[in-house]
């Protein structure tokens, strides 16, 4: 029996090495050859393969999340450190508010005709030196301007925000557009509750 065994397996044995040797050089060449015609994939008329295709998408993904945690961060700013600032910042300026309604109503105080005579070119303040800066000039008041100028000044000393505020040179000057005008550049110190 052993012997019958032994005489099958001989005889089986080189077809069955062969079978295999063809297989397997079957499934590699179909591997290398006939796998990447069918798997090539157009994108944008160009040719890509399956694996560059998963590189792709996993690289997609991971950019994909990281446009969400922005799109996330833009939706809900309150998440953001930034937001702190700003919103620090916001209710720093929002004390200002009676400071620049004051001195609005005395530049209207100033109109001639329903023309503007002061005129604020800059207002500015520094919060870390607590200043205002104020810049602008006194027009169409004709020979008054310097006279207005001082108004103006005086009118700056009575709002309580202000502290010192100094007297700048008084000058008068004529320009062909705007005629005769004085300029002020002004830094005053702001008194500011702790």
């Amino acid at each position: 029996m052993q012997h019958k065994l032994q005489s099958i397996l001989a005889c089986a044995a080189a077809p069955f090495c062969l079978f295999s040797f063809v297989l397997l050089g079957s499934v590699g060449l179909i591997r290398l050859v006939v796998v990447p015609l069918l798997t090539r994939v157009d994108i944008n008329g160009e040719q890509q393969q399956l694996g560059a295709l998963l590189e792709r998408h996993a690289e997609l993904s991971a950019m994909l999340l990281e446009a969400e945690t922005k799109r996330s961060a833009l939706v809900l700013p309150v998440q953001d450190p930034t937001y702190g600032v700003l919103k620090i910042e916001q209710q720093t300026q929002q004390q200002f508010n009676p400071l620049f309604q004051a001195i609005n109503q005395i530049v209207q105080a100033a109109e001639r005709g329903g023309k503007p005579v002061v005129t604020l070119q800059e207002i500015h303040v520094n919060y870390v030196e607590r200043t205002l800066r104020l810049r602008g000039d006194v027009r169409n008041a004709g020979q008054s301007s310097v006279s207005v100028l001082a108004w103006f000044i005086d009118s700056l000393r009575s709002i309580p925000m202000l502290a010192d505020t100094p007297t700048p040179p008084y000058e008068r000057k004529e320009d062909p557009y705007l005629g005769q005008y004085s300029p002020y550049d002004i830094v005053i110190p702001l008194r500011l509750d702790e």
